[in-house]
């Protein structure tokens, strides 16, 4: 709740002090993008809003691959009938149940008119479609067979969600494979005192971040502004890894360290002036880097 609120609210957004929970201030708002514009027609942004969402739960997607695998969505796609049943016998029986499960949408409905519709902005929803997507396969339990056919039905998309979630190679976030993990770790990195780096790929460090993760204290002592409450990105430096600009010949380059140099911005005469080894090259993410070694 701290979050939504202060995700949205900028006001609001300073770092804040629960007994010995500390919940740092965040490095931007996201209201823009979690929330439709009030600007203009609200209501025709509204309703856009919501056939936006209908579309995402009847196309089984919201677009995002780590939010779910297209085609399959936050349930499967055989999900439509029984969750059409359950609305119906909870709107017609109303026991305990059904009203709090009606009451439960009725309350996400504000939400669901104003906040933009992915599967994780829309979270709140899944437990109410759950429950009548379970009172609608209860309700047509009506013999052996057919709870057979349920059954086997759900194992088999099971099994088949399972094969492409664990075999995806994608990791989504800036679209970088995880096979840079391997490459990274190959390379040695951790063994040289530093591993200076001049790239075209602005995430390049966001990427090594999360894909060789550090210990969260070594990370804030090494970053950019260490232990900063007030400057928390990392944008050229953490732990051994330092931007540099090959261009400026005056870098000073320790011994013992690995350079690596895209090969859109390598030149030749840095590594010439500064005495480099090329040991080879690798391509990381999606650029190609000359692999060099100092002295």
């Amino acid at each position: 709740m701290i979050f939504a609120i202060r995700s949205n609210i900028s006001g609001l957004n300073k770092t804040t002090y629960i007994f010995i929970w500390t919940y740092p201030k965040l490095l931007r708002s996201r209201s823009s993008e979690s929330m439709i514009s009030f600007d203009g027609n609200i209501l025709h942004s509204i309703a856009k809003n919501v056939l936006d969402g209908i579309h995402m739960f009847l196309n089984n997607s919201d677009g995002f691959s780590w939010n779910s695998i297209p085609g399959i969505g936050a349930y499967y796609p055989i999900m439509l009938p029984f969750l059409m049943i359950g609305i119906l016998v909870s709107l017609h029986r109303r026991n305990l149940v059904d009203k709090l499960l009606m009451l439960g949408f009725v309350s996400a409905t504000p939400i669901i008119l104003v906040v933009t519709p992915n599967y994780n902005h829309w979270i709140f929803i899944h437990f109410i479609v759950l429950s009548f997507i379970a009172v609608g396969i209860n309700e047509i339990f009506i013999n052996k067979k057919v709870q057979l056919a349920i059954i086997l039905s759900y194992g088999i998309l099971f099994l088949n969600f399972s094969s492409i979630y664990f075999n995806q190679r994608n990791i989504s976030v800036y679209q970088y494979d995880v096979d840079v993990a391997k490459k990274v770790k190959k390379l040695g990195i951790d063994k040289y005192k530093k591993v200076y780096f001049d790239t075209t790929d602005i995430h390049f460090l966001v990427m090594i971040r999360d894909l060789v993760p550090v210990s969260p204290y070594r990370y804030q002592m090494t970053k950019n502004n260490p232990n900063s409450k007030k400057y928390l990105e990392v944008t050229s430096k953490f732990e051994n890894y330092q931007m540099i600009d090959s261009n400026n010949l005056n870098t000073d380059i320790k011994g013992k360290s690995m350079v690596l140099l895209d090969v859109k911005k390598d030149t030749g005469i840095f590594a010439e002036n500064k005495k480099l080894r090329k040991i080879g090259q690798e391509q990381i993410n999606s650029e190609t880097y000359n692999i060099y070694l100092t002295k």
